[in-house]
């Protein structure tokens, strides 16, 4: 009855007691609903019944009280009551301790708390919550097996570091360890403040650049950590999951972010510590520490290179993992790390993964970090559309989710933006790209324009200030990585860089020091202003980071400044000789500081460092042979190697590889030199041993037994070539096992097998694989063919030369080398029908392989290359058309005449336009410096050349202007292709003719007799051209020079074959060609002595008939430079004085040797009517408004003439002396040598040599050719051809040379080589010139007539033709002078007395009347 009675009595106290809990659950629902509605106050008294009713019937340590405790003080938290919150946590502590099953409920609770209080930014109740736990807490400090007093100390330090208090927060660390440790040895508090004290240690290394300072850091740290082994000894054993721990933080602190002291051991102890983890994480807490600590480590991993160990402890760690816990992380470890593998294989496995974390999250924020990643992993296997797309999704998740919720956010969605643009770049989509780029530019500007407002409302996270400037710093860096692209971009990135560096004042960073964010925007500022080609203020920054750096003796910023100093000087400035001194100083100083500190720096900045010093040192040998020192490129490869040896050790790739590179660069420099074939043959044996020793090492496809073949091949060495190449056929073989035979490798080793035979073999060798070879494509095909058809060239084979050139021809119809060949051996045998079958052809290709083949050359390449098409075929339609008359093209004789008329000449032209009118800066400084050597190497003898404030030798010099003429020509072809000028055909030439109009192209050329012979290419306005033939040179030779002009002799054979073509035309534009160049054949007396062709038609003596497509530009004259009246015979002083007036110049004369006298128009006197015709000029000029600037007496220099460079004047007249000579009068006077004509060695081209031989006169000439010396730097009066081409006289319509012989030069295929050559180079129009020596006061009236009639509004022709005709019939007196012979008779003396007193005798002369007065002057170009 009695146990009934229990039982009756238990049943009733559970029915009560579950009433009492289901009334206590509905109270604190009750609460829950009234918390998450914000209603704090309302839910305080819900949460107070509920715990009555629970601790009343039901366990007061359990759970679900602490549970309804939590939501209490919370509450109480919100709504202010602090103090009453602060007990209820406390009773949560009593309760924890008091149950073992919730024993973490206090910690937990602790954090909850604060987390509350931080979110009400309520800072005082805060602390004062937080000092009383810590307060409550300490009493049970020395708890060995009590945890919430750390736990708190924990917490204050990240609150004193969230508001920046860094210093505050490290002193109260070591307070709270200090104290720890005073009162328990052994305790689980001690453990967790000595893991806050490695932390803060750490991150006291991480903010100091000192690296003795960090060095005792690391000691202080590896104490602490060595104490903390010990503690886990104690209390969990030294096999335990808290001992591995402690090893971890061991293994990261040598490998970790901050220091690294030894990356080996570093590697060692970290395997060891998740040996030991991964053992014990069977217990539920162990595995949660587990994936939190394997999750954080997979940086230390990666700098351990040890991805393939983290990835067996992520699958460890993943198996003990259950289901239910969140596995992303986890998974996404092991994709990030499969991704570092960089195999194309573990790519994939990653993007499989990513792809499954991507379909598993309902995070967007997860996606998009998915997604990125992804992304990446597309793009590193070239899947630009799978990258694409996975972007693209990101910027949708973006727009159509609100996700943005802060500026890091929005942050965050713009870069995106870049992304997307920069794949549409790759994809080459530029109409995309500029969209999303804009957007992005655009995007950023306004996030960044709010962010300095103030217009953004904080993160509250540590790190805030960071976060803002870092956004600023991203967009700088992102537009100066593409700003090479586009410069707006350069423009922006060096704005927003120096917006950067004035917003550090203004904010507080505290991850990263404000002086070393300041250096490195000093850094990328000096980069973005070399960039914008900007050297002042490039320069400005790179010193003031040096300044810096230097006085706080910051080694790494002084390395930045002097690399910054480089590329300014390299790339700006285009003073590569200081560009490599900073370059060494830069290089010494890294591979020093990487020796010191290879142990103490981050793996990453390590392996940038390292990559430098491996670059950069090729990068000084590279300069040192820009420079032409070789000595100097030596000793930087050999710094190299003894640098990566004392870094890396002997035992690694790169060392080697840099070994054997430096063998190969040695064999180079004596291969070809016949004098050192011994010394080729013992490095040839010196390489074959070093692979042999290393070969494992060595990159196969580019170093293997065929490459040393190929060495003992060009050191003549057939016998070891043939040993190599069969050991190559095995290695090739040991690749491709069976199959090897039809590899590429081999197939090529066959036709290479051929080289070292001798000739007839290696013919038969070659015909042998012909078939197999051309199964490696047609390119290949043709290269055994040509290498064929070499051999049977040089074996004298001529049948089956002609027979391969054919089988050429006919696989590969547009081959310029075989109807080239072909075209010469026809010629040889008298074949001429079979060349006119190939005319046309021929034409067309060697057209556009000449275009192409001088579209980046320098002068002296195009002229080589010319000289290779000139002849063949662009002079053979000529002889073509003599033989098989109309059957050839009179169109394509006419094109190719026109195309070979000044070709070189167009070329420089149309190239150094390009360049002069790009704006780009460095562009013409390079172009600017070299024109300055090559004037300084012409003008001095020296072995050492002053440029620049700088000494450098001759040799030197020459090499530097051979570089930059090799890279002005490169950019000019990527600026444009200025080739496209070079051709003008008879229809758009057609098209500028009038009905009136004739265009007539004079050629001379060599018949198929080897005659040279005259033809003329005419065309109408209407039609096809026609090609007539005209005379041999011998019967224009025949003819008297005295007759040239007063007979018929030259027009019966030049004008009057033509005359039918253009009797009823008005205007006539011819241009000359061979002799007629030197000869005024526009006037020339016509048929029995009648008028002259030029006095019966408007003639116009034109370069080419492609001046015509210029003929509608229309001339304004606005400014106008006069020169005459010079005075020869003025001082040194003068001359000194004079040149100070101008800007400084850097042009000199060095001559040891100074000519004597010049044979010269009236010889070097001072020419009076020179100045009344200049004086004459300028008034005449006055008065249409020109400006006007006369330059007479002492004051006409050539420094004047020079410094008119740039200056957009329109009209240029020179009255003075000019003077050219023949290369075999050159050659035989001894009186020249102040011209620097033909100095030995000198490798100039024909037309720098022939441009030397003609010039003009300036003031003070006399000094040098009287052998005086004048001052360093001082212009000689002596102006040549040379130096006139290298101004930019661009804009100059008109030019007038009033001297003598100045239309005369140096005939050639491509123009005549003089005065005139060096106005067209340099921009000059239409060019008034002398063909010889004339008369001043002649001179004087027709430049005088000529002035006033071009006033009046004349034209050009016009103006000279009335002028010749004035001077022509120019009138005067003269008196009749009576008969003076002796008297000898008384009578005859009084009839001679009566005479005198007679008046005297006048009469009317016209002395001019002889065409040597007036038909000197010739107009060339003068279209309007």
């Amino acid at each position: 009855m009695r146990t009934i009675y229990s039982i009756i009595i238990f049943l009733f106290s559970v029915v009560c007691a579950f009433a009492q809990t289901e009334e206590s659950n509905k109270y604190f629902n009750q609460g829950i609903e009234l918390y998450n509605q914000g209603e704090y106050t309302e839910a305080v008294p819900c949460f107070e019944r509920s715990d009555s009713l629970y601790k009343a019937t039901l366990d007061s340590t359990s759970q679900h009280r602490i549970d309804i405790l939590l939501y209490k003080s919370a509450c109480l938290c919100f709504c202010g009551e602090v103090k009453e919150a602060a007990k209820n946590f406390l009773l949560i502590h009593k309760i924890s301790l008091e149950n073992k099953k919730v024993k973490f409920a206090g910690t937990n609770a602790s954090v909850l708390c604060l987390t509350i209080l931080q979110n009400c930014n309520n800072a005082d109740n805060y602390y004062f919550f937080l000092d009383k736990m810590i307060y409550m807490a300490s009493l049970a400090k020395e708890d060995k097996n009590d945890s919430l007093w750390s736990t708190l100390v924990s917490n204050k330090i990240s609150a004193l570091q969230s508001e920046k208090k860094i210093e505050e927060a490290y002193e109260y660390t070591i307070h709270a360890y200090k104290e720890i440790k005073a009162h328990s040895s052994l305790s689980i508090n001690l453990f967790e403040l000595s893991a806050l004290m490695g932390h803060a240690l750490w991150r006291k290394a991480y903010f100091t650049e000192d690296n003795d300072i960090r060095m005792q850091l690391f000691k202080q740290r590896m104490n602490i950590y060595t104490d903390m082994l010990s503690i886990a000894s104690e209390l969990w054993g030294n096999k335990s999951f808290k001992y591995g721990t402690v090893l971890y933080k061991i293994a990261n602190t040598y490998l970790g972010t901050g220091i690294n002291i030894d990356r080996d051991k570093g590697k060692r102890i970290l395997l060891q510590a998740f040996d030991l983890m991964t053992d014990s994480i069977n217990l539920v807490t162990n595995l949660h520490v587990a994936i939190e600590t394997i999750n954080e480590a997979y940086v230390p991993f990666d700098i351990a290179d040890a991805n393939i160990d983290y990835l067996k402890y992520l699958q460890i760690i993943i198996k003990f993992t259950p289901e239910e816990l969140d596995r992303s992380e986890l998974l996404e470890n092991i994709a990030k790390t499969l991704s570092k593998t960089r195999k194309t294989e573990s790519i994939r496995k990653s993007i499989e993964l990513y792809t499954q974390l991507i379909e598993q999250s309902n995070n967007y924020r997860k996606k998009i970090v998915y997604l990125s990643r992804r992304a990446n992993g597309y793009h590193s296997i070239n899947d630009i559309n799978g990258s694409l797309c996975d972007y693209l999704s990101i910027d949708s998740i973006y727009k159509n989710y609100n996700i943005v919720d802060s500026y890091l956010d929005e942050s965050s969605s713009i870069d995106i933006k870049e992304d997307i643009a920069k794949l549409y770049r790759e994809m080459a989509d530029t109409i995309k790209y500029y969209a999303y780029h804009n957007s992005y530019c655009k995007m950023s500007e306004s996030l960044i324009e709010k962010i300095l407002n103030g217009k953004v409302a904080n993160l509250g996270v540590n790190f805030e200030d960071d976060i803002k400037l870092g956004i600023i710093w991203n967009y700088a860096n992102s537009l100066f990585d593409i700003m090479h692209n586009n410069k707006t971009d350069i423009n922006k990135a060096t704005k927003y860089y120096e917006l950067y560096l004035h917003s550090l004042p203004i904010y507080n960073p505290i991850q990263t020091s404000k002086k070393k964010l300041e250096r490195n925007a000093l850094t990328f500022l000096s980069h973005a202003y070399c960039y914008q080609k900007n050297f002042n203020q490039g320069f400005y920054y790179a010193t003031k980071l040096y300044n810096e750096a230097l006085a706080d003796k910051d080694t790494t910023c002084i390395i930045s400044a002097f690399s910054c100093l480089s590329n300014l000087y390299g790339n700006v400035s285009i003073e590569p000789e200081r560009s490599l001194d900073y370059k060494l100083k830069s290089c010494e100083m890294l591979s020093q500081q990487l020796c010191r500190n290879k142990y103490s720096i981050l793996k990453e900045q390590y392996l940038v460092n390292y990559d430098m010093i491996l670059i950069d040192w090729t990068n000084c040998a590279k300069l040192f042979k820009y420079l032409g020192d070789e000595e100097g490129a030596t000793n930087c490869y050999n710094k190299q190697l003894y640098y990566i040896k004392q870094i890396e050790g002997k035992e690694n790739t790169h060392y080697i590889d840099k070994q054997y590179d430096w063998l190969d660069h040695k064999l180079q420099k004596v291969l070809w030199d016949k004098t050192k074939t011994q010394h080729a043959h013992l490095l040839c044996d010196s390489i074959a041993s070093f692979y042999k020793e290393n070969r494992k090492f060595l990159e196969w496809q580019y170093n293997n037994y065929g490459s040393i073949a190929k060495n003992y091949f060009f050191a003549k060495d057939t016998i070891k070539a043939k040993q190599y190449y069969k050991l190559y056929e095995n290695e090739i073989q040991t690749k491709y096992g069976d199959k090897y035979q039809t590899s590429k490798e081999y197939i090529e080793l066959q036709r290479t097998l051929a080289d070292v035979l001798p000739l007839k073999e290696k013919i038969v060798r070659l015909k042998d694989i012909e078939v197999i070879y051309s199964k490696l494509g047609k390119d290949k095909h043709n290269e055994l063919l040509h290498d064929l058809v070499y051999c049977l060239k040089e074996n004298r084979d001529s049948k089956e030369e002609l027979l391969y050139l054919e089988k050429i021809k006919s696989l590969f119809p547009n081959d310029n080398y075989a109807l080239h060949r072909l075209t010469d051996c026809y010629r040889n045998s008298g074949e001429y029908l079979k060349i006119a079958s190939l005319y046309d052809t021929l034409c067309k290709v060697s057209k556009n392989e000449l275009f192409s083949d001088i579209k980046s050359g320098t002068a002296e390449y195009r002229e080589a290359i010319w000289k290779l098409y000139y002849d063949i075929p662009f002079c053979l339609g000529e002889a073509l058309a003599e033989k098989f008359g109309k059957n050839i093209s009179a169109a394509t004789i006419f094109d190719n005449i026109v195309l070979r008329k000044n070709f070189l000449l167009n070329a420089s032209i149309s190239a150094e336009n390009l360049i002069k009118s790009d704006g780009d800066s460095l562009l013409l400084a390079k172009y600017e410096r070299k024109v300055r050597l090559e004037q300084k190497l012409r003008e001095s003898n020296s072995n050492i050349i002053e440029d620049l404030g700088r000494s450098i030798s001759r040799e030197q010099a020459q090499k530097l202007v051979t570089r930059f003429n090799d890279e002005i020509m490169e950019r000019a072809a990527i600026l444009g292709d200025y080739t496209s000028s070079l051709f003008v055909d008879w229809k758009t030439i057609q098209k500028n003719l009038g009905k009136d109009d004739i265009a007539i192209e004079f050629s001379k050329y060599n018949s198929f007799d080897n005659k040279p012979s005259y033809g003329a290419a005419i065309l109408q306005n209407v039609g096809e051209p026609i090609f007539i033939e005209l005379c041999k040179e011998d019967e224009i030779n025949s003819i008297p020079k005295t007759k040239l002009y007063t007979s018929s002799n030259l027009y019966e054979i030049i004008w009057k074959p033509l005359e039918r073509y253009f009797a009823n035309k008005k205007n006539i534009y011819f241009s000359p060609d061979g002799q007629l160049f030197n000869i005024a054949i526009e006037v020339v007396a016509g048929e029995n002595g009648s008028s002259s062709i030029g006095e019966r038609y408007n003639v116009y003596r034109v370069t080419s008939t492609r001046e015509l497509t210029q003929k509608g530009i229309n001339r304004t004259y606005k400014k106008a430079v006069i020169y005459g009246g010079l005075r020869y015979n003025i001082d040194a002083k003068t001359l000194e004085t004079d040149s100070k007036k101008y800007p400084l110049r850097d042009f000199s004369v060095e001559s040891s040797e100074i000519a004597d006298s010049l044979q010269l128009r009236s010889g070097v006197e001072y020419l009076p009517a020179t100045k009344e015709e200049a004086l004459n000029i300028d008034k005449k000029l006055e008065t249409i408004h020109i400006n006007t600037k006369l330059l007479i007496d002492s004051i006409g220099t050539e420094t004047s003439f020079k410094n008119l460079s740039g200056s957009n004047l329109n009209i240029l007249h020179i009255a003075t002396h000019g003077f050219y000579w023949t290369k075999t009068e050159a050659q035989q006077r001894n009186d020249l040598s102040f011209l620097t004509l033909l100095k030995q060695g000198k490798k100039d081209n024909t037309e720098d040599k022939a441009l030397t031989r003609s010039g003009l006169l300036f003031a003070g000439a006399n000094n040098a050719l009287m052998g005086r010396r004048l001052p360093y730097g001082i212009d000689d009066g002596i102006l040549t051809a040379k130096e006139i081409s290298e101004l930019d006289l661009r804009g100059l319509d008109l030019v007038v040379l009033s001297a003598c012989q100045t239309g005369l030069g140096e005939i050639t295929g491509d123009g005549v080589f003089g005065l005139q050559r060096g106005f067209k180079k340099a921009g000059a129009k239409t060019l008034m010139m002398s063909l010889w020596k004339v008369d001043d006061k002649a001179t004087q009236l027709l430049m005088s007539r000529f002035y006033s009639n071009l006033i009046t509004g004349k034209s050009k022709i016009e103006s000279l033709r009335d002028a010749q005709k004035y001077v022509r019939e120019y009138e005067t007196e003269v008196e009749i002078k009576s008969d003076n012979k002796p008297a000898i008779s008384a009578q005859a003396k009084v009839q001679a007395q009566q005479s005198h007193t007679q008046q005297k005798v006048i009469k009317k002369v016209h002395p001019y009347q002889s065409p040597k007065y007036w038909a000197a002057f010739i107009l060339l170009d003068a279209l309007n």
